[in-house]
């Protein structure tokens, strides 16, 4: 992993000889990441608008199967729409691909964070060994060594480190300046609870104890960083192609969609109180940042709007083309039980008794023979004078 990790650790040391602050130097990481990947954005808003140009043909084909709920005819339909789809190379996943970018420079960013002396600072991990054996640093009762140099935590190390021996160490001169309007950027808020409550034995305040101050002001970057995705989800959505697709399940499943909804939230919330300061920070300009392209690339590349014209235009094409866009066989009638009427919506009522199409009265499954007409009437019971 270190390989991957050295060369945005090059960068990240440049912005911040160039900006001597860690949060601008974030800013301009995340707004080079968004620069860089422009192309990506570019292609997945033209994904969208192909997505949206499909969608006549997509009402084509869920018209010839409407009324049919049954398993195999719904797999029949998903299946051409998924054949639509690849056939005009396009795919309703092409949303997923931004979310994965970052996730990967958010666990990048994690290991230069975490590792300024090896990634900034570019101490080698001998010169780790001995400073950290120098300054008494322990892992559990344990000195550090090679073997155990991964299990270091180097920013907990770094503040344990005096201050005459820091200003004596070349290497230490690049540490980056952590300080972002009174908080440190390399802290995670959960060690401050953690400090405030007394679970641990070394406190990140000095001398002092951190108040109940301090811990709100730790807990604000990660509560901002929950709000402004939930709201850059919501507005997103609406400079978005939705598929019909979409639309539906988020009509049937609306719990699922609003956990959906919460769920990524909720989980950048925890991610930004275990994780030290800066990620909630980087994950906030991200927010903003993916917010602003996506409001940008939809007024320059509009999603087209879709009328009954083009319906009818898609369904001539695709039947010039050999598709069968008559509707898909049904039962002929409606059930007399009335137990499945739901399924079947558009059917007509059964027939009654003596009108054209009356069906015969079924016995296991098959049509019993009617002779005549006066078969199907019931018999006539017999006086009492036939009794005797």
């Amino acid at each position: 992993m270190e390989f991957i990790n050295i060369p945005f650790a090059y960068i990240m040391r440049w912005f911040d000889g160039f900006t001597h602050s860690y949060a601008l130097s974030l800013l301009l990481f995340a707004i080079l990441i968004k620069v860089i990947f422009i192309p990506v954005g570019i292609k997945q808003q033209k994904n969208q608008i192909k997505m949206a140009s499909l969608r006549p043909k997509e009402a084509v084909i869920r018209d010839k199967y409407a009324g049919r709920t049954d398993r195999a005819t719904q797999q029949k339909m998903q299946q051409e729409l998924l054949e639509l789809q690849q056939k005009e190379n396009a795919s309703p996943l092409g949303g997923c691909l931004p979310l994965l970018i970052q996730m990967v420079f958010i666990v990048i960013l994690y290991q230069i964070i975490r590792n300024p002396l090896t990634y900034i600072c570019q101490m080698s991990k001998d010169a780790i060994v001995e400073l950290a054996n120098q300054i008494g640093y322990t892992i559990g009762n344990a000195a550090v060594t090679l073997e155990n140099i991964g299990k270091i935590d180097q920013i907990s190390m770094i503040a344990q480190i005096p201050a005459d021996l820091k200003a004596s160490l070349p290497a230490l001169a690049n540490l980056p300046n952590f300080n972002f309007l009174g908080l440190d950027l390399s802290m995670t808020p959960m060690l401050v609870w953690n400090n405030f409550i007394g679970k641990t034995g070394m406190t990140i305040f000095g001398d002092a104890a951190p108040t109940i101050v301090n811990v709100i002001l730790y807990a604000l970057i990660p509560l901002i960083c929950f709000f402004s995705q939930v709201l850059t989800m919501k507005l997103t959505r609406k400079f978005t192609y939705q598929s019909q697709a979409m639309q539906e399940q988020q009509g049937a499943n609306g719990c699922s969609t609003q956990m959906m909804d919460w769920s990524m939230p909720l989980l950048s919330l925890f991610f930004c109180f275990t994780f030290p300061l800066a990620i909630g920070l980087y994950w906030i300009y991200q927010n903003i940042l993916s917010f602003a392209q996506t409001v940008i690339l939809a007024k320059a590349m509009p999603i087209p709007v879709l009328t009954e014209k083009d319906y009818e235009r898609a369904k001539k094409e695709m039947k010039a083309k050999g598709y069968d866009t008559k509707r898909a066989d049904l039962p002929r009638v409606r059930s007399l039980h009335h137990i499945d009427d739901e399924d079947y919506e558009n059917l007509p009522d059964a027939p009654k008794d003596g009108a054209k199409g009356a069906s015969q009265p079924l016995l296991n499954g098959e049509k019993v023979p009617v002779k005549n007409e006066s078969d199907k009437k019931a018999p006539k019971l017999k006086d009492e004078s036939d009794k005797k």
